[in-house]
């Protein structure tokens, strides 16, 4: 949980209609596991990421 999604939203410039979300994966994939043959189609990063600086 953000405690701190007011000053978050102000200083990045994040509007009211949109959301701030981060996903991070950690540690090494096992290749035996059959969950991880799954590809999945994805959108390119330009699509719906904003990067600052």
């Amino acid at each position: 949980m953000n405690l701190f999604w007011t000053v978050t939203r102000r200083v990045l410039g994040v509007p009211d209609d949109e959301y701030i979300i981060a996903g991070i994966a950690l540690g090494y994939a096992d290749t035996d596991h059959p969950v991880n043959g799954v590809v999945a189609a994805r959108e390119p990063l330009e699509a719906f990421v904003t990067f600052h600086d």
